[in-house]
């Protein structure tokens, strides 16, 4: 490639970022240079990956390859401004914090603040989970309407890692209800045995869904396993949460 390519290519990756589609002719009319030229730098892309063409309206847009890009640089942009909120939540709960986004049906780990204690539960970022078994991505999947979780996560039968975890949408349904209702989500060692954590979602306007959340082992956090009641300990880094997350939408949405 040659100079001018690459920039042509960085320009249609830009153009992609804010528009939807683009069809050849629009894009050579957009880049001034022959239709052919057009076609022949979309064919590259499409090639490795960063675009993709629509079988039926055969117009342009954005790849996995792409999509993954962007999710990335959107993931260290939001953990480089959370990081404040996430250190001061860390000292004050004593329990180690993380950031997570939804990335398909998984949940990715952009950044955490690790307790400092024997036995806290360690970074998880740059990780991920199963969204169905983790208290971020239910707090994520409960903003959802029922469709989009179906379209994430087609299949009935869900993936077990332990024995507490949900097994089936049917019953991941009704937790979600759950959580709307708390306005907060639990994982009781549903994606590690030994590990409790609580969620609750950061929206931010124009940003990535995020969810903030709090582990910790079950010998320290001790909560209602039953989910009719609620602990002091419970309620107490719920407020903590809910505190955090407020000011992380000030801050992501300026």
């Amino acid at each position: 490639m040659t100079l001018r390519s690459v920039d042509h290519a960085l320009t249609v990756l830009e153009i992609l970022r804010e528009e939807d589609s683009i069809g050849v002719i629009e894009l050579a009319e957009r880049l001034g240079v022959a239709a052919s030229t057009a076609h022949r730098l979309l064919a590259t892309l499409v090639a490795r990956d960063f675009v993709v063409q629509d079988r039926d309206d055969r117009r342009y847009r954005l790849g996995d390859a792409a999509q993954g890009l962007r999710r990335e640089i959107a993931a260290e942009e939001c953990a480089r401004r959370a990081r404040e909120v996430l250190v001061r939540l860390a000292r004050m709960t004593a329990e180690t914090v993380n950031l997570a986004m939804l990335d398909g049906s998984d949940v990715l780990y952009s950044d955490c603040v690790p307790a400092g204690y024997p036995g806290a539960i360690p970074s998880r970022a740059g990780l991920r989970s199963e969204a169905h078994c983790s208290s971020a991505g239910k707090a994520l999947l409960a903003d959802f309407p029922q469709s989009a979780v179906d379209r994430l996560l087609p299949h009935d039968r869900l993936t077990v890692r332990t024995r507490a975890t949900i097994a089936t949408k049917t019953q991941l349904a009704r937790e979600l209800g759950l959580v709307r209702r708390r306005g907060y989500a639990r994982d009781v060692e549903e994606w590690e045995a030994g590990t409790l954590a609580l969620a609750v979602p950061v929206r931010a306007r124009g940003m990535q869904r995020l969810a903030l959340t709090i582990a910790a082992p079950h010998t320290r956090l001790r909560i209602d396993r039953t989910g009719t009641g609620t602990t002091p300990r419970e309620r107490e880094l719920v407020l903590r949460l809910r505190a955090a997350s407020e000011e992380l939408q000030v801050r992501l949405s300026r």
